[in-house]
């Protein structure tokens, strides 16, 4: 039960999705709007659900809904996704802070990270790099960098992969940092505005420099 384009997203296909899915036990979606994704790359939108008034399950009141044209993707959501809590995590390589869904309750629920069309298997840290090299000035990134990394190493450290010492995690940051320089010029050729091509260009370049990233050249 799948649809692709953003005009397929009905009430009738919402009501019979959700029902499949044990959300909606009675009753029927009544009105759905959709908020979409301004930037030009992404094709998401946020859908806020309307029921009838007898309408009993959980009937979530807001969905996030992507629309993709690639096969791949929407079989990792069906097939891959539900299984990272107990196997090894691909990296995503569009890990910023706004593919991100953040629960209002962080403690009943954990956080989604989502937009997986480029997904790869590399460094774990890779992701990382993307969020912070990339989408962060020196002020910030000296912030945080350290901190989170520190952070992903020791969650490496308590699910018992022993054999990935600090100072090969800090390397293999530094590393991706290198890759992260590709990205400003891709957007470039897609004709992202500077907003955001010329951003991530010096936030990057900042890094590599303030992280001796040349050594690796």
């Amino acid at each position: 039960m799948s649809v692709r384009t953003f005009s397929e997203v009905t009430p009738a296909w919402l009501t019979a999705l959700l029902t499949e899915h044990g959300s909606l036990i009675a009753g029927r979606v009544l009105r759905v709007e959709q908020t979409r994704d301004p930037n030009p790359i992404t094709q998401n939108a946020t859908l806020l659900l309307t029921y009838s008034p007898d309408a009993r399950g959980a009937c979530p009141d807001r969905l996030f809904f992507k629309q993709s044209p690639q096969a791949a993707e929407a079989r990792f959501y069906q097939k891959i996704a539900p299984t990272l809590a107990h196997s090894a995590v691909p990296v995503c390589y569009d890990a910023h802070w706004e593919n991100f869904l953040y629960p209002h309750d962080p403690i009943a629920r954990n956080p989604y990270l989502i937009d997986w069309a480029v997904r790869h298997v590399n460094q774990g840290v890779g992701d990382l790099a993307y969020n912070i090299a990339l989408q962060c000035y020196p002020e910030r990134r000296a912030w945080i960098e350290q901190p989170l990394i520190r952070r992903y190493h020791a969650r490496l450290l308590a699910n018992d992969i022993h054999d990935y010492v600090w100072a090969q995690c800090w390397e293999d940051h530094r590393r991706m940092v290198i890759e992260q320089c590709v990205w400003p010029i891709v957007w470039y050729h897609f004709h992202l505005s500077p907003n955001v091509w010329w951003f991530a260009l010096e936030c990057t370049l900042a890094a590599f420099e303030d992280l001796h990233c040349e050594e690796f050249l």
